[in-house]
């Protein structure tokens, strides 16, 4: 490193390695960069610099650089700046601090700047940069670094492929989380932190039909205590979080949800599903998941169209001309029905012309018709190949279409 004043700590002035500066401590380890009241003794009126060397990446990927820094009553003119240079190349100066006569810019203990570098990028060089000219104002540099950080952003997240239960021991992945930078997803409703930085990894992954949990083992020194939550998309809702030793995670995955429009009947629609295959779960129960869920009051059908993938509409089976399309279509919800549905024969007409509804007469048409409207025929495993989770799914699912069909 060059600096353009060497290392000086003379009366009040401090241009040098630190310990303590007036309530700073370091952020990482037992040291950091002290700055104080560079007016003469140490330094000039001006800008300091360091001048980090060129570092060579190309042998890197997912090249983060960052650094700390911490000021306290930075005005009138005294900043905190940093000069990033790719093969060379400045990419300007950048104020993280800036103090302004009559206005005091504080950061309140240590921030963290962070920047990805292009991975076209074959060298990499930083200058940081100091004015600080009065004797209450101090600031500091630490933890200055370049790191190989894999999988630090949602939109960069690795994929992993998942198993379904039985089928296979799943995956591992190695990852290290203290190369992590602040992440731009909000704070997990578990969160144990107090900061509202998020030093998060990140995975994607596709849920196998039919399955409700997904198995997680951590490993390493603080292996036991890494919170664990599960979205279902990048900034989206938030599913599951946890930050107990636990390795099994429960989410929803792909659910049944049987609303009657009879109530006096709903023992009767728990007994076709337990002979399809499934174990219901009733909505007064407050089941936390559920591989079928079935609705024993009444108000709640539009909200859950609002969290539908696909909705099925009852009295489509049988001689009934079946019930309202509408209400799904108005949650942009597609639709599948029965052949009797002459109650709604228009708009269920112009629903299929625009491929958001599909008529099956029959109950292998409406399985069917349930793969093609999820999109599901990529997880299908070919003919003739081993039974998975999105066969017993399909299975269930047909044989719950034809006892309806029989029974209602």
């Amino acid at each position: 490193m060059n600096f353009s004043t060497p290392p000086c700590s003379s009366n009040n002035d401090i241009w040098n390695y630190s310990t303590q500066l007036s309530g700073i401590n370091p952020s990482h380890g037992n040291q950091f960069w002290g700055i104080q009241d560079l007016d003469g003794r140490c330094g000039g009126g001006g800008f300091e610099t360091i001048i980090f060397p060129d570092v060579n990446i190309s042998t890197f990927s997912n090249v983060i650089f960052s650094f700390d820094y911490n000021a306290r009553n930075f005005d009138n003119n005294e900043d905190l700046k940093y000069e990033l240079f790719y093969d060379n190349v400045s990419q300007g100066e950048v104020i993280v601090v800036n103090g302004i006569r009559g206005r005091r810019d504080n950061t309140n203990g240590w921030k963290t700047e962070s920047v990805t570098v292009p991975g076209s990028i074959t060298n990499v060089n930083v200058i940081l940069s100091a004015k600080c000219n009065r004797g209450s104002e101090r600031a500091g540099f630490d933890n200055v670094k370049l790191a190989e950080t894999s999988f630090d952003s949602c939109e960069g997240a690795e994929q992993l492929t998942v198993f379904a239960n039985g089928l296979s021991s799943g995956n591992e992945t190695l990852a290290d989380t203290s190369g992590a930078t602040p992440s731009n997803m909000s704070m997990t409703s578990c969160d144990s932190y107090t900061s509202n930085e998020n030093l998060d990894l990140f995975y994607s992954f596709t849920v196998p039909v039919g399955e409700t949990s997904i198995n997680v083992l951590t490993s390493g020194s603080n292996g036991n205590t890494i919170n664990v939550a599960v979205w279902d998309n990048c900034n989206g809702n938030e599913i599951i979080c946890q930050n107990n030793n636990s390795s099994i995670h429960r989410l929803t995955g792909l659910t049944p949800v049987i609303v009657p429009r009879h109530l006096n009947r709903i023992g009767e629609v728990v007994s076709l599903a337990e002979r399809s295959g499934f174990k219901p779960d009733l909505w007064t129960d407050n089941p936390l998941d559920s591989t079928c869920l079935i609705v024993d009051v009444r108000g709640v059908l539009a909200s859950l169209y609002g969290l539908a993938d696909i909705a099925f509409i009852g009295g489509t089976l049988g001689t009934l001309g079946g019930h309202n399309i509408l209400e799904p279509l108005a949650h942009s919800v597609p639709v599948i029905t029965g052949p009797s549905h002459y109650h709604f024969a228009d708009v269920v007409k112009r629903a299929s012309k625009d491929n958001i509804c599909r008529v099956f007469s029959s109950v292998e048409q409406g399985v069917s018709s349930v793969v093609e409207l999820l999109d599901l025929s990529c997880t299908l495993p070919e003919a003739g190949s081993s039974h998975g989770s999105s066969d017993l799914f399909l299975s269930k699912m047909k044989a719950l279409l034809g006892k309806m069909e029989i029974s209602l």
